[in-house]
Parts: C-alpha cells; sequence; structure tokens
C-alpha cells in the first residue's frame, strides 16, 4: 500500500525499501556506459541493464546519443 501526498511518494514502514517487481513501469538514471548496454538505477536494490538497441529506432549504425546521468530513462522490467 503506498500513500502518495502532493510530491512525495511514501511507502510504509512495513517494508522499508522499494523494490521493483517484474513487469513494473520503473524511471531510471543511466549511471554507466558500456559498448553494447547501459546500467540504470531504478532505485532498488540492483541496477538494470538496458541495451543500446531497446531505444526506439536505434540500429547499429544509428545509436541514441545518451550520457551517463543526463536522462531519465523510462521503461518496464522484464526477466532475463
Amino acid at each position: 500500500m503506498l500513500s502518495f501526498l502532493p510530491a512525495v511518494l511514501r511507502t510504509p514502514k512495513l517494508f522499508h525499501r522499494y523494490i521493483p517487481a517484474v513487469e513494473e513501469s520503473v524511471i531510471g538514471i543511466i549511471t554507466q556506459k558500456y559498448g553494447e548496454s547501459f546500467d540504470v538505477d531504478i532505485g532498488g536494490p540492483f541496477t538494470a541493464t538496458l541495451p543500446v538497441l531497446a531505444f526506439e529506432g536505434a540500429t547499429r549504425r544509428n545509436r541514441p546519443n545518451v550520457q551517463v546521468c543526463d536522462r531519465h530513462i523510462s521503461g518496464r522490467l522484464f526477466r532475463t
């Protein structure tokens, strides 16, 4: 159970920490850039891995111009 207050998201003390679930929509910040993927901080205990080709319209020749910490990425979690 989450309670929404103006500009604040609070979790009950029962949970103590947010843990993203599979199929949940998340927002993250790029923390590392590798050759074919990015590490994204989604606010959980682990980072998410985002392949470069996961961006809409991205190809091996047309890569997205994304730098570390400059954008907020939204997406949905999937188990690999």
